[in-house]
C-alpha cells in the first residue's frame, strides 16, 4: 500500500526541468540491411521523472520529514500526479533516491527530485489488441498531430550499407545493399492534448513501437518504423512539451 503525500503540500513538480521519458519495452536488433527488427517484450511501460518541488521555508522540513520518516528515506511507494496531460493522473512512484535540497531563494526551497512510476497492471482488453497488431499493416500518424520535425536537434543519419572489417583486418567489406535507409532523431512540439494523443497512439496502434509505421513526409509517406523509445521534456515557458525519439526510414527505391 502506497502513503499519500505529503500533508499540506503540493505534489507538482515545476515546469522548468521537467523530463519524462517512459521505460523502454521494446527489444531492436539491428540487422545487415533494412529496418531494425522489434520485439515487444512487456505490454505496459513506467514511467522516469526528473524535476524540481519548490516550497517555502515553513514547509521545507514538512517534506524532507515526509521523505524520512512515512517514506523511509525514500524507499517506500506514495500516490502521486502526473500534470502534462490535460486531465491529471494518480500513479503509484518511488524515489529513485532521496530528493536533494538544490537551491533556495528568500522565500523558497527546492528539492530535485528523480521519480520511478510504477507501470499500470496490464489489462486483457489491451493483450488482446496488441496481439491483434503481429504481422500487421504498417500504422498511421494520428491525425491532428505535427508532421514535420523540428529544426533544433534534428540529425539524420544514413545506415552504413557496407559490412566493414575489423579494425585490425584488411580494408574493404562487402556491399549488403546499393539502397540504405536512414535513422533520424526528430523533435516535435505537442500541446498536453496533442501528447496524450500521441502516447495513447504509440501504445496502442504503434504497439510501443513494434509496429511498422507509415511516415508522413513531404509529398506522400515513407515506410519505417521507430528506432527508439521516445522522451518528453517541458519547453521553458511554452506550455507544449518537447517529445523527442528516433525513426528509420526504409530506402527510397
Amino acid at each position: 500500500m502506497s502513503a499519500g503525500f505529503a500533508s499540506g503540500l503540493s505534489d507538482a513538480m515545476l515546469r522548468d526541468g521537467y523530463t519524462r521519458e517512459p521505460e523502454t519495452v521494446v527489444a531492436w536488433r539491428e540487422v545487415e540491411a533494412g529496418p531494425p527488427l522489434r520485439e515487444l517484450l512487456w505490454p505496459t511501460a513506467g514511467q522516469r521523472v526528473t524535476g524540481q518541488f519548490s516550497y517555502r521555508h515553513s514547509d521545507g522540513p514538512v517534506f524532507e520529514a515526509w521523505v524520512r520518516d512515512t517514506l523511509n528515506h525514500g524507499r517506500d511507494p506514495f500516490d502521486w500526479t502526473l500534470r502534462d496531460h490535460p486531465s491529471p493522473r494518480s500513479v503509484t512512484a518511488r524515489f529513485l533516491r532521496p530528493p536533494v535540497r538544490s537551491a533556495s531563494t528568500s522565500s523558497r526551497r527546492l528539492y530535485s527530485a528523480e521519480i520511478l512510476v510504477e507501470p499500470p497492471a496490464p489489462q486483457t482488453s489491451a493483450l488482446t489488441a496488441l496481439a491483434a497488431l503481429h504481422k500487421a499493416a504498417p500504422a498511421s500518424w494520428p491525425a491532428g498531430l505535427p508532421q514535420v520535425p523540428l529544426r533544433a536537434g534534428y540529425t539524420a543519419e544514413p545506415a552504413d550499407p557496407v559490412l566493414r572489417p575489423p579494425a585490425d583486418g584488411p580494408p574493404g567489406g562487402r556491399l549488403a545493399t546499393r539502397n540504405a535507409g536512414v535513422t533520424e532523431e526528430v523533435s516535435l512540439a505537442l500541446t498536453p492534448a496533442q501528447l496524450a494523443a500521441f502516447e495513447t497512439w504509440f501504445e496502442t496502434d504503434a504497439a510501443f513501437g513494434a509496429r511498422d509505421i507509415a511516415w508522413p513526409v513531404p509529398g506522400g509517406t515513407r515506410p519505417g518504423c521507430f528506432a527508439s523509445g521516445y522522451s518528453i521534456a517541458a519547453q521553458g515557458n511554452s506550455p507544449r512539451f518537447l517529445v523527442t525519439f528516433k525513426r528509420y526510414l526504409e530506402a527510397v527505391s
